[in-house]
């Protein structure tokens, strides 16, 4: 857990995987994370050439959620994140949109453009899971790949090594 997190995080909703629409090994331990990141984007891509810009971020959220667990995924919506500092606690100060196989924040977007304000709220999420990469998806464009921007967390070192871990979900 990051520094800045209290022991507890609250899940608001968890989308488990099952063996209903499974297409794809990636749930084993030793998968990169730069493989699950190319399949959260190619799934963001199949769902925007669908259903184009103007929905709800809250429909994006949701569908993605059910893509990627028919996609093998273990998905966390709206996980709760405790904030902590100096012995104070805000309960709840944060809501991640999805978190993918425990190693994967993916911020979801309907917007016409991503914002600096928007790579900082990842980035800060980032920061209290400590976790290396995170997804800015914003569904608001005219075509998904300009809605696509990857955020590093410079304080996790190893990105590539960093695996799949079934025990971190």
């Amino acid at each position: 857990m990051g520094p800045l997190m209290s022991q507890t995080a609250m899940l608001a909703s968890s989308w488990h995987c099952g063996d209903v629409g499974v297409t794809r090994l990636h749930r084993l331990i030793g998968m990169e994370i730069d493989t699950l990141t190319d399949l959260v984007i190619g799934e963001a891509i199949r769902v925007h050439r669908s259903l184009g810009p103007g929905l709800l971020e809250s429909s994006y959220r949701q569908i993605m959620a059910e893509v990627l667990v028919r996609r093998g995924c273990e998905v966390q919506t709206e996980l709760a994140l405790d904030l902590a500092f100096e012995g104070i606690i805000i309960p709840r100060a944060y809501r991640v949109d999805l978190l993918i196989d425990g190693v994967l924040v993916v911020e979801v977007k309907q917007t016409e453009r991503i914002a600096p304000v928007h790579r900082q709220q990842l980035l800060t999420y980032l920061r209290l899971l400590d976790l290396p990469r995170g997804l800015l998806l914003n569904f608001g464009l005219g075509t998904m790949k300009d809605g696509i921007a990857r955020v590093s967390n410079p304080r996790v070192q190893d990105m590539k090594d960093l695996r799949v871990d079934r025990a971190r979900v």
